[in-house]
């Protein structure tokens, strides 16, 4: 009826020493510590997935070596929440500028793990974005992290785990230095929205089977390629991911309309090394019917140094096989806090 939704309750879990505790539960003090490698993120899928390639996160097995990880207890009955997970941090951080990302995971009775949300906290940010407040290395902050809205049930026999990291690239620009947090685990807690059972819920309609647009009268004139994949060398140490969605051309038969796009995205970085980070984006467009063609391309670069990001870009359009128009850009844009 409304949003928040006024019915969730919102049920606190102590994190205890790699565990998920119960609500309630009395937590000994300790202090775990926490740095990752750059990499941590190359599951987290695409920041905007769309559902129409691989861009949804992956298994998060392989995102824990390198977080600080807290499960549950398998649950012995199934678990509702619906809006939005918080994670309250008490910790400190060895560098003045540092980032805590917090996943939340269903993990699975065979061990793998699902993500159900996750959030992004740059920590001079911890009292708002419109201030930047470096941090006192050293000295202990309580900070929150929201995470994404979400609304899940979660099965019997499976635990819910966080996962917590000082990266998540690409998703993240990375932090200027390698940092290590150090988190109590006395005063730190996950908040969920529990959503309990309620009479309406044996009235609830079934999701009706999915509806979509008759496809369109068109040939293909060039076909499309797609691949998603991470490359790892050995020898440098250096972590690539990239993504290739080219549409190819096609022709809509009853306006003899042809067009086509082409999007190239590589994510780069070596683990040891947040300076290291690397984007390369490549756009392609083309359109063209008897008499007409015209096509632009569009290339953008961004690196990461101590104290700015660099970004370059180009621009070019053609008419045919003449280019009409030609731009450069470059820039540096101030870290603020990054």
């Amino acid at each position: 009826p409304s949003w928040p939704a006024p019915f969730s309750e919102p049920t606190v879990y102590p994190l205890g020493n790699g565990r998920i505790e119960r609500p309630g539960a009395k937590v000994t003090p300790r202090t775990l510590t926490v740095s990752s490698p750059q990499t941590v993120g190359m599951a987290a899928g695409k920041w905007c997935p769309y559902g129409l390639d691989p861009d949804q996160p992956g298994d998060q097995r392989q995102e824990a070596g390198g977080s600080l990880v807290f499960d549950s207890a398998p649950l012995r009955a199934p678990l509702e929440f619906l809006g939005a997970p918080l994670v309250d941090l008490e910790l400190s951080s060895d560098k003045s500028t540092a980032l805590v990302a917090v996943t939340l995971s269903e993990v699975l009775p065979d061990g793998s793990a699902t993500r159900l949300s996750y959030g992004l906290l740059n920590l001079t940010h911890r009292n708002g974005h419109e201030k930047v407040e470096p941090l006192v290395p050293g000295e202990t902050y309580r900070v929150r992290v929201k995470l994404n809205d979400c609304a899940q049930r979660v099965s019997k026999g499976s635990r819910l785990r966080v996962a917590i990291s000082t990266s998540y690239w690409p998703i993240a620009w990375p932090s200027p230095e390698p940092v290590t947090l150090s988190i109590k685990t006395d005063a730190s807690t996950l908040t969920l929205p529990v959503r309990p059972k309620r009479e309406e819920d044996r009235t609830l309609a079934r999701f009706e089977p999915a509806e979509t647009a008759p496809d369109l009268d068109a040939t293909e004139v060039r076909p499309g390629r797609k691949y998603a994949r991470v490359v790892q060398d050995l020898a440098t140490g250096k972590v690539v991911q990239e993504r290739l969605n080219d549409d190819g051309l096609t022709r809509i038969n009853a306006t003899d309309w042809t067009y086509g796009a082409s999007i190239h995205r590589v994510y780069a970085i070596k683990p040891d090394d947040p300076l290291s980070a690397d984007i390369k984006l490549s756009w392609r467009k083309e359109f063209q019917r008897e008499g007409f063609h015209v096509r632009v391309a569009a290339d953008t670069h961004m690196t990461a140094h101590p104290d700015h990001f660099l970004l370059t870009a180009t621009l070019d359009a053609f008419e045919g096989e003449a280019r009409v128009f030609s731009r450069e850009w470059s820039c540096k844009l101030p870290r603020d806090g990054v």
